[in-house]
């Protein structure tokens, strides 16, 4: 397909990937200034070029088992996209937020939704190996007296 485009003439429903794929030269979302939204619940969606036009409320959404992949060119659009919510993991839920690969596809960014609430901060993991320290250090002067 060479242009998959939404949102040209009037207002449209949702596009709803949920598994297979979908593979355009060109995805344009509310290309027309009207709303034209895509949900990637499942599946991949492949696009080289990638324009979203959020005067009308055109969004990209990105569910757990759902990817888009484009190409690298598109890296800097795609982080105004994700910074301005127009590009959204789970429906912009707390909890969510999308994944950007550059390193996995050469020459292609890839996204994917996760769940940065599942994955504990870096200063979790120095609490808990200074506790099993202070805990081994204890038990280790019981044992000495």
């Amino acid at each position: 397909m060479n242009s998959y485009v939404t949102g040209q003439w009037n207002n449209c429903g949702v596009t709803d990937v949920s598994g297979g794929l979908l593979q355009a030269g060109s995805l344009l979302l509310g290309n027309g200034g009207k709303d034209g939204k895509i949900n990637i619940s499942g599946g991949n969606v492949v696009a080289d070029y990638l324009s979203i036009n959020v005067g009308g409320g055109a969004l990209m959404n990105i569910g757990t088992n759902g990817s888009f992949i484009a190409a690298a060119s598109n890296l800097g659009n795609i982080n105004y996209w994700i910074n301005n919510n127009a590009i959204r993991a789970e429906n912009g839920a707390a909890g969510w937020a999308i994944n950007v690969d550059t390193a996995s596809q050469a020459g292609k960014v890839v996204l994917t939704a996760v769940n940065v609430a599942s994955v504990p901060e870096p200063s979790t993991f120095l609490t808990l190996g200074t506790g099993l320290v202070l805990l081994c250090a204890t038990r280790s002067l019981r044992r000495k007296s």
